[in-house]
């Protein structure tokens, strides 16, 4: 039987969720994607327990492979497609955003998003 990775409902039912997403850019090199998953329980409480760690794929990445698109907290596919380059420049930049931020702020200075 397949992996579950939608949410649960029924309290000692299981499921998989991503729990890590790596990105190795090495210098000259395509990048690859390492995906770690966590099988968790719905619990009677209604919280969930993780259960264990589990590996995942490691694969290296195509800028031309079209993906589509999910809700994040429903896992319902929205019927968008973007590429997956598309979508590692929508990381590249907030990654980018993200340092810049934290450069200013080392500075003592206040973020100013560059034009």
């Amino acid at each position: 039987m397949s992996p579950i990775y939608n949410q649960t409902v029924n309290p000692g039912d299981d499921r998989m969720r991503t729990r890590y997403v790596g990105i190795r850019t090495e210098l000259g090199q395509i990048p690859s994607v390492s995906i770690l998953r966590q099988k968790v329980i719905l619990c009677k409480d209604g919280s969930e327990k993780k259960l264990e760690d589990l590996d995942g794929p490691t694969v290296s990445f195509d800028k031309n492979e079209m993906v589509d698109l999910r809700n994040p907290e429903t896992n319902e596919l929205l019927g968008i497609q973007m590429s997956a380059g598309e979508i590692m420049a929508g990381v590249h930049s907030w990654v980018m955003q993200q340092l810049l931020k934290f450069d200013q702020q080392q500075k003592g200075e206040s973020y100013a998003n560059p034009q």
